[in-house]
């Protein structure tokens, strides 16, 4: 595999695996420059580099370098696209899942962690404007109650999840904390509000189906949807980090 296969478009590698490409081909400071610097910089090592990988270049360093990501939900929605292999377009209110809100919020901080310039930075909180989107997002799509950590973990070891995979679950749960005052709000707002009690008592019991047509039902599955796509990529992504420091 020749360096120019490293950041091709056709390689789904993982955020991590990217930049420890980008780190092992440009490591001069290259969270800090600008992207027509560091493109240029790309093209006189590698040639031309694929323009979706380029994408999810500028919101890797966006992502380390910016406070915005946290703070501004266009900025936030369209990291989240580049991360998720969509072309951003600014200006345009494009589609964002739960699970592409969860990664785009874990992967920030996961970024962050490991770039040694910002080692030993406190973590940065997100944003009102940030959480309400997210929380918009999860309302669009069926959910009305995102589980604590502490019930999150109930959940998943009633479902028999091994310990090692909760532990790659719990941090997504984790980083989603000030989001659920925020989907209250809203359904509040909307006369739509349902308390929590009969679902927390279901994913205690670790249900991932509920018979009937109910909000529940939905929920429960949602959530079990939303678990099983989280595992998904975390395989992929440990998976495709293994593989590039193998290459590299």
């Amino acid at each position: 595999m020749t360096p120019k296969d490293l950041l091709s478009d056709e390689r789904h590698w993982s955020l991590e695996a990217t930049l420890l490409a980008i780190r092992k081909l440009s490591p001069e400071g290259y969270v800090f420059w600008g992207m027509e610097a560091l493109r240029d910089d790309l093209r006189g090592k590698v040639g031309e580099v694929g323009d979706l990988t380029l994408e999810r270049i500028a919101a890797i360093r966006v992502a380390i370098s910016s406070p915005d990501v946290l703070l501004e939900w266009p900025v936030f929605e369209n990291v989240a696209q580049a991360f998720c292999w969509q072309k951003p377009l600014f200006g345009v209110l494009q589609t964002v899942i739960p699970e592409m809100a969860a990664v785009t919020l874990r992967e920030v901080y996961r970024l962050r962690n490991a770039v040694p310039e910002q080692k030993g930075f406190p973590l940065q909180e997100v944003g009102d404007e940030v959480l309400r989107f997210i929380a918009a997002v999860f309302l669009e799509n069926g959910f009305w109650y995102i589980p604590p950590v502490e019930t999150c973990a109930v959940y998943l070891t009633k479902r028999g999840i091994s310990p090692d995979e909760i532990r790659l679950v719990l941090p997504y749960f984790g980083a989603l904390a000030g989001v659920q005052p925020h989907m209250d709000r809203f359904a509040r707002e909307n006369d739509a509000y349902r308390s929590p009690d009969a679902l927390r008592t279901l994913l205690v019991a670790g249900k991932t189906k509920v018979p009937g047509d109910t909000p529940e039902a939905y929920a429960v599955q949602g959530l079990a949807n939303f678990v099983d796509n989280l595992l998904l990529y975390e395989r992929a992504a440990a998976a495709s980090l293994t593989e590039m420091t193998k290459l590299i």
